[in-house]
């Protein structure tokens, strides 16, 4: 006879510490539901139908990540690498997990879906007191109801995620520090916390007696981050990650004015991009169309040439001010930073590599081996001074990714 387990949570958002629960339990049980909480007294960031579409897409994003393990140097535990398989099962037939909305009481919902066993998570510092005072009420309700399902307190497995939650999450994202943020929770739930969280840097875009117009616009904040939600790399999270380091390394020696065409050219350089492959003319095209109704047009030559810097074969104007030399050295080595990030690189290969899905293995391994060798090839891979310290990390890390390359061409 199959064992469920039931794992209860708002899940506002999903955590890898919640995977991390979730990949445990599948090691113990053959079914693990994971029901998201309705509860109309409490404020949370997603709607119901959000979080339990998000749980989805971490549970797939995790399977991703296992997949391509080789290039993102991922190490999988041995429960990770079981729980996977179940994971792929899952993805394809539709079996071993189930995620649902519930209200009322867990227990009530436990006992209606035949679970064996109600498991709750713990962390190793803040949860133990709590989660016994909690463990102790259901138990009472179990026993009115004459309920055999047992409980289970499944330790958070690793060390570094002893700090998550959700919570912290979201306060992470509220102070900018997007990057951080990036480490506690699989990329589909970044992308969305970061279509709510850019939105008020987007907004300080509009001069005030426009920006309620925008709405109406083409430049209406949903229809720009619809495009830029559906690419697995060149995204809301990587124009978010761009932001940051703007913010943390170099805001402080910039103009107001500076802040404003960076920001215009951030949000809107990679806005046209098609299986990987980013239009920086026609992305540009629409950013000087955005300044023309919200803008200053003394301010369209800038942001086009900052956009089109972004490009691998750009050439710096003859004659180019001090201005755009300053700006466009700074948003090249934010775009380009990941390169010398040891910690999230191997995502970005990863997420790179499905964006340019549509390529078979030898096509894209080919092309992204040309592609390191001419970063590798210049003489500076940086610009700024900050960066230029980092090259022998960003040296490194193309260098381990081409030798993965080189051996699937």
């Amino acid at each position: 006879m199959e064992n469920t387990a039931i794992y209860f949570g708002s899940f506002d958002p999903f955590t890898k510490g919640h995977l991390a629960i979730v990949c445990k339990a599948l090691c113990v049980f053959d079914n693990v539901i994971i029901a998201v909480g309705k509860n109309p007294d409490k404020t949370c960031l997603f709607t119901v139908d959000e979080r339990l579409k998000l749980i989805k897409s971490s549970i797939t994003d995790f399977y991703t990540q296992y997949r391509y393990r080789y290039l993102n140097n991922y190490h999988f535990t041995a429960s990770e690498q079981l729980a996977a398989t179940k994971i792929g099962a899952f993805l394809e037939n539709d079996t071993n997990i189930k995620i649902i909305a519930y209200d009322g009481l867990s227990v009530d919902t436990a006992i209606r879906h035949q679970a064996s066993a109600i498991i709750r998570g713990e962390r190793i510092v803040g949860d133990h007191e709590a989660e016994m005072q909690l463990s102790q009420i259901n138990q009472d309700l179990l026993n009115i109801r004459n309920s055999p399902i047992t409980q289970m307190l499944i330790p958070v497995p690793s060390g570094e995620l002893t700090y998550v939650s959700s919570s912290n999450v979201k306060k992470l994202c509220e102070i900018g520090e997007y990057i951080a943020a990036m480490k506690y929770v699989m990329p589909s739930v970044h992308k969305k916390l970061m279509e709510h969280y850019l939105l008020a840097r987007y907004i300080k875009l509009f001069s005030c007696d426009t920006a309620k117009t925008a709405k109406d616009h083409c430049f209406d904040w949903s229809a720009i981050s619809a495009k830029y939600q559906k690419h697995s790399y060149h995204n809301l999270s990587h124009l978010a990650y761009c932001f940051n380091l703007v913010d943390a390394l170099f805001k402080k020696n910039l103009s107001p004015q500076e802040i404003y065409i960076l920001d215009v050219a951030i949000f809107f350089h990679d806005l046209y991009c098609h299986g990987g492959d980013t239009d920086e003319q026609l992305s540009a095209f629409e950013a000087c169309d955005f300044i023309e109704h919200f803008g200053n047009n003394k301010d369209k030559y800038v942001v086009k040439q900052l956009i089109l810097s972004t490009s691998h074969s750009y050439q710096m104007p003859t004659g180019a001010d001090n201005l755009l030399i300053k700006l466009a050295q700074i948003i090249h080595d934010v775009d380009y930073a990941i390169l010398c990030d040891a910690e999230n690189y191997g995502l970005y290969a990863q997420n790179l590599r499905v964006e340019y899905s549509h390529y078979n293995t030898a096509t894209y391994a080919k092309n992204r081996i040309n592609f390191i060798n001419n970063v590798l090839s210049r003489e500076c891979i940086f610009e700024t001074g900050h960066f230029q310290k980092l090259e022998e990390n960003a040296y490194s890390n193309l260098k381990n990714e081409r030798v993965f390359w080189e051996s699937r061409t």
